[in-house]
């Protein structure tokens, strides 16, 4: 096995005969929780992205470009929790969990001014409180690392 391959028991070697526990990776990289709410954030923002393009043009031009925007600052927050240390880690956590409840907020507004159907709004609003949950997971987790 070469340096850096995982084994079968979930541990990393770091050099011959020496093995790393899975996500105990001295830098205090994410465990793989963390890494799959960037993806489904993502996943939202490029959702969000697509309906936003269908707005009217004045509600695309404000509250659209607010919920990409929000968005957008939610992915850069959780790449950047996942770069810092754990002990560090629940400011920026804290910090993602309160975007997301803006980003709910302007989903709601979206639904108020016609603009999402009341089935896009609840998509939205699911997938927003399963990221939220994911969050609210990661930062329980580094509190205890």
């Amino acid at each position: 096995m070469n340096s850096g391959e995982q084994g079968q028991d979930g541990g990393v070697t770091i050099s011959p005969g020496r093995r790393q526990a899975a996500g105990s990776a001295k830098n205090s990289r994410p465990a793989r929780a963390p890494v799959k709410v960037v993806e489904d954030a993502h996943a939202l923002v490029t959702w969000l992205v697509q309906r936003v393009a269908g707005f009217p043009k004045d509600v695309r031009h404000t509250v659209g470009h607010r919920l990409v925007e929000r968005g957008l600052d939610l992915i850069e927050l959780l790449v950047t929790a996942s770069y810092t240390p754990a002990p560090q880690r629940g400011a920026v956590l804290g910090e993602a969990n309160l975007l997301i409840e803006r980003l709910r907020h302007l989903v709601r507004l979206g639904d108020s001014v016609r603009a999402l159907s009341h089935e896009q709004y609840g998509f939205a609003v699911t997938q927003l409180l399963d990221i939220g949950r994911q969050v609210g997971g990661w930062a329980k987790m580094s509190a205890g690392a």
